[in-house]
């Protein structure tokens, strides 16, 4: 067996790809992780075990107890990877991962938390156990504190991070104004149409106001990104028996909505009667910045007449995202249509 030919284990180190390779941070919401890497290396007299071998060999351990770690867990690479430091001004890059040293073998751990296994957000020290049969039986080798051969990485855990409205006394979600006159072509695509006027559009964005969290990703239901609209609101009907005649304001969550960086586009947003026919067509060219949610109101009058499609469609003007974090750290924002139609942040939790 490949493991009669190690006689021990020369050098057994674990690190993080923090700039302090001993210390990592961790928000314990079940989504952030930290990487952790254990290298080692054998003292061989001939072809030594499989990389598959040496994985199911490794364990880690509370550098403390000497047991297995109790406040963290070994999951499957995620998402949310981004390397936490807390009072930077801004978000950091990962480091090189890397301990400067050459092993023979290199493996990667991803660790999380999550109230469920640490309600009381415990920090916890991680190190590692190889425990090993070869030719002179079952052999431990542990850089736990009661070793000679000390090496952990310390992950500091943190709990969920909370965002809420402006002067709420939690990081802020604002809702702001990029653009009160947004350029948009106008297609008509129906036929029935007899008048379209010249259309207004406004872009608004929400984002984190802080330079250190942004939004890294959102979700909604698919049935209210572009071209559909969320808010379908109609501010006049002067409808008669002859046409239909409205004064809309309707908003969209462009579909290409991406925000883990700088983003240019073109979208289509539909004007659509309520059994689903097209009635106008726009589309917008977006500039959006990381970390940014970006929503088109377009304001116009259309008259179009009856015997073809329906009246013009309308919606409860309410829209509801689970946005997240660079961390993973996620919040429910509420946008609801008041008035003539405006899109505003209600709520943020």
């Amino acid at each position: 067996m490949s493991w009669d030919n190690v006689t021990g284990v020369s050098t057994a180190y674990i690190w993080t790809d923090n700039p302090d390779m001993t210390q990592a941070y961790l928000f314990a919401n079940g989504n952030h992780q930290v990487k952790v890497t254990v290298g080692v290396s054998f003292n061989l007299q001939g072809e030594g075990p499989t990389e598959d071998e040496v994985k199911a060999a490794l364990s880690l351990l509370n550098y403390n107890t000497g047991t297995g770690i109790s406040h963290l867990q070994s999951v499957e690479q995620g998402e949310y990877l981004s390397v936490y430091l807390p009072n930077m001004p801004e978000q950091p890059k990962a480091m090189a991962d890397s301990s400067g040293k050459a092993y023979q073998y290199e493996f990667d751990y991803y660790l999380s938390s999550n109230s469920d296994i640490n309600p009381n957000f415990s920090s916890e020290q991680v190190a590692v156990l190889i425990s090993y049969t070869n030719a002179d039986g079952k052999t431990e080798y542990s850089t736990a504190s009661d070793s000679s051969r000390q090496s952990y990485v310390a992950v500091a855990v943190y709990p969920p991070k909370k965002y809420g409205m402006p002067n709420s006394g939690l990081t802020p979600v604002i809702f702001t104004i990029i653009d009160d006159q947004f350029k948009i072509d106008e297609t008509l695509v129906s036929g029935w149409i007899n008048h379209l006027y010249e259309p207004s559009a406004t872009l608004y964005g929400i984002r984190i106001d802080d330079s250190y969290f942004i939004f890294s990703q959102f979700k909604v239901d698919n049935s209210l990104l572009a071209p559909n609209a969320f808010i379908q609101h109609t501010i006049t009907n002067f409808s008669d028996d002859n046409d239909y005649n409205y004064v809309f304001a309707h908003s969209f969550f462009p579909q290409e909505n991406h925000l883990y960086l700088d983003n240019e586009y073109d979208a289509s947003m539909y004007i659509m009667s309520s059994d689903s026919e097209i009635l106008v067509e726009y589309t917008g060219h977006f500039t959006q910045q990381s970390g940014e949610i970006l929503i088109a109101r377009i304001y116009n009058e259309v008259i179009y007449a009856k015997g073809g499609p329906d009246a013009i469609a309308s919606s409860n003007n309410k829209a509801n995202i689970t946005a997240y974090d660079q961390f993973g750290n996620a919040m429910d924002i509420l946008i609801d249509g008041h008035g003539d139609g405006y899109p505003e942040l209600v709520s943020v939790a």
